[in-house]
C-alpha cells in the first residue's frame, strides 16, 4: 500500500517478533496512525476497511507521510464514483515516484494551451510561399497558383471553413479540365510548344514542392547549421529543459530531450561546436568562391593552398578551442575522466610493456582534434593536387612566361588535337597582348573582354 521510501512507526521498527503472527491490518493501521499524529492531525485510523474505503483519510495519511499535496482529491465525497475518484488518485500519486501527475481533465486544459501557444508561433513564421521562387509564364499558370494560394492561406490561418474549401477545390478542377480541352490526347509532346508546356508542368502546385536533400550536404547548410547553434546554444539547452520537465509532453519526446541535452552539455560537444564553427565558416567562403565562373584556376589553386596552410596552424591552436569549450559547457571534463577505465584482455603471446594509455585532454587531442584536422587536410591536398595538374597543363594561357616549353608540354598532351604550330602561336598572341597594354601578362583578361 505504502511505498518503500516512507518508513514504519516506531512501535514496529527494530521488532524482533515474527510479523507473521501478527494482524496485518492492525500493523497498517499503527502505520498512518503514526504518521497522522506526527503530522498533527486529529483525524486517527480505527479500521482500514471503512475508515479508508471513501479515498480521504488514505489521501491524508500519504499527504502526512510525504509531506506533498495529493490533487484532484474531493474532501467531502458524496457518491460511491467520487470515492472511486479519491482512491485512484491517490495511488496514482503513490505509484508516480514523487512526480507531479495531472488528471485527465488538468492534462486536456495543459494540452489544449499549449496547442494554442504552438498555433500562435505558427501565425508569425513566414508562409511556405515565401521560400519558393515561381516564374510567371501565362494565363493559366497565374490562375492555378492562385487557386492553390488561398488554400495555403486557409491552412495557414487554419480556419475550418468549408465552403471556402470546396470552392478552390472546384476552381482548381475548372482550371485542370481547361487545360486537357486545350490539349487533345491523341497530340504528342513533341508537337506542344515549348512555352505552352512550361505553362503546363509548371510545379505551381505546393504539394508537389520538395527539398532536395543534396543541400542539406553543402558546406553552406552546414555552416548555417553550426552557427545558428553558436549563437543559440544557451537558448537550445533552455528549450530542451522546459520540454524535458513538460508533463504534457509524451515519455519518449521527453527521453529524447534529456538525451540531446545531455550531449549538447558535455564538453565534447562544446568543442566540436567551436572547431567546425571556425572550419566551416572558411571552408564555404572559399567553396562559394570556387563555384563563381569568373574564379580562374589560377585562384582555385591559391585558395585551396591558402585553405590548407590555414588548417595546418589549426593545430596549434587546441588550448583556445578548449577554453572557448569551457566557458559555454556544464561538464568541466571529459568523458574519459568520468566514465568507467576499460581494459583490453590481452592474448597469450602479448603484454603491457611500452603501452600508452590516454585519458583526458590528450586522448581526445590526439584520438578526435588531430585526426579531423588531418582527414580534411589530406583530402584539400587531393584536391589540390588535382588543379595543380589541371593548372600546369593549361598554364600557356594562365602564364605568359617560357611559352616555348608550355606549349611543348600542352602539345605533347593533346598530340593528336593541337597543331606543332601552337606555338609559334602563342607568341604572336604574347605580343598583341603587351600591344594592347593589358594590366596582367596574361591572355585572360583579353578573353574574359570578349565574353
Amino acid at each position: 500500500m505504502f511505498p518503500g521510501c516512507i518508513r514504519g512507526p516506531k512501535a514496529t521498527q527494530g521488532s524482533n517478533d515474527d510479523i507473521t503472527k501478527q494482524a496485518f491490518v492492525q500493523i497498517y493501521t499503527d502505520w498512518a496512525n503514526h504518521y497522522l499524529e506526527k503530522a498533527r492531525s486529529k483525524k486517527r485510523v480505527n479500521s482500514l476497511a471503512t475508515d479508508c474505503s471513501d479515498g480521504v483519510l488514505l489521501a491524508d495519511v500519504i499527504e502526512s507521510a510525504t509531506c506533498q499535496k495529493i490533487p484532484d482529491i474531493i474532501r467531502k465525497p458524496k457518491t460511491a464514483s467520487q470515492m472511486f475518484n479519491d482512491l485512484n488518485a491517490t495511488l496514482r500519486f503513490v505509484m508516480s515516484d514523487n512526480r507531479n501527475r495531472f488528471s485527465g481533465a488538468e492534462y486536456r486544459k495543459r494540452a489544449a494551451e499549449k496547442s494554442k501557444k504552438n498555433e500562435k508561433v505558427l501565425e508569425k513564421t513566414p508562409r511556405l510561399t515565401t521560400f519558393f521562387k515561381k516564374t510567371d509564364s501565362g494565363s493559366v499558370e497565374k490562375e492555378t497558383s492562385r487557386a492553390h494560394n488561398d488554400l495555403e492561406d486557409s491552412n495557414c490561418q487554419r480556419e475550418n471553413d468549408s465552403d471556402t474549401v470546396s470552392d478552390s477545390h472546384t476552381e482548381t478542377k475548372e482550371l485542370e479540365m481547361t487545360v486537357d480541352e486545350d490539349i487533345s490526347p491523341n497530340e504528342n509532346a513533341e508537337n506542344i510548344p515549348g512555352k505552352e508546356i512550361l505553362q503546363i508542368n509548371d510545379p505551381a502546385d505546393p504539394a508537389i514542392w520538395i527539398i532536395n536533400d543534396e543541400l542539406r550536404t553543402r558546406w553552406s547548410a552546414q555552416d548555417d547549421a553550426v552557427h545558428a547553434l553558436e549563437h543559440h546554444f544557451s537558448a537550445v539547452i533552455s528549450a530542451l529543459e522546459e520540454m524535458e520537465d513538460d508533463i504534457v509532453e509524451k515519455c519518449t519526446t521527453r527521453n529524447e530531450a534529456l538525451g540531446i541535452r545531455q550531449q549538447l552539455e558535455s564538453l565534447e560537444t562544446a568543442f566540436m561546436q567551436q572547431l567546425w564553427s571556425f572550419l566551416l565558416s572558411y571552408m564555404n567562403s572559399v567553396s562559394k568562391k570556387l563555384q563563381n565562373v569568373k574564379t580562374t584556376i589560377v585562384e582555385v589553386f591559391e585558395l585551396l593552398e591558402g585553405l590548407n596552410k590555414m588548417i595546418s596552424d589549426t593545430r596549434k591552436d587546441f588550448d583556445s578551442y578548449e577554453e572557448k569549450a569551457l566557458s559555454i559547457s556544464k561538464n568541466k571534463e571529459y568523458k574519459t575522466v568520468t566514465t568507467r577505465k576499460k581494459t583490453r584482455k590481452i592474448r597469450c603471446d602479448e603484454s603491457r610493456d611500452g603501452e600508452v594509455e590516454l585519458v583526458g585532454r590528450e586522448n581526445f587531442k590526439i584520438n578526435t582534434f588531430n585526426v579531423i584536422l588531418d582527414k580534411i587536410l589530406s583530402e584539400l591536398q587531393k584536391r589540390e593536387k588535382a588543379y595543380k595538374v589541371l593548372y600546369h597543363k593549361f598554364s600557356v594561357i594562365t602564364d605568359m612566361h617560357c611559352l616555348n616549353e608550355k606549349s611543348a608540354q600542352l602539345i605533347n598532351f593533346y598530340d593528336q588535337d593541337i597543331e606543332a604550330s601552337f606555338a609559334n602561336e602563342t607568341i604572336l598572341f604574347k605580343s598583341y597582348c603587351v600591344k594592347k597594354n593589358m594590366e596582367k601578362n596574361s591572355p585572360m583578361d583579353q578573353i574574359t573582354k570578349k565574353q
